[in-house]
């Protein structure tokens, strides 16, 4: 009996995007930086940050990492 060929799946999913950051390893999230950071809160308590990315996800910007 012939062995199949294993082939490799390439996934565009945030996790080998260019544009996504997960600064912390732990964490089940990063974050996506195709878009300028956005403004959260309000003036006295707010801050500014990217849209937080699942690494399994994807979106229709997917930019694959080059070297």
């Amino acid at each position: 009996m012939r062995k199949k060929k294993s082939v490799e799946v390439d996934i565009e999913t945030c996790a080998s995007c260019r544009f996504f950051l997960l600064d912390d390893p732990k964490s089940d999230a990063g974050y996506c930086r195709r878009s300028p950071p956005v403004h959260i809160g309000d003036a006295e308590d707010g801050g500014w940050t990217f849209p937080v990315a699942v690494p399994a996800e994807w979106c229709g910007e997917y930019k694959r990492i080059t070297q």
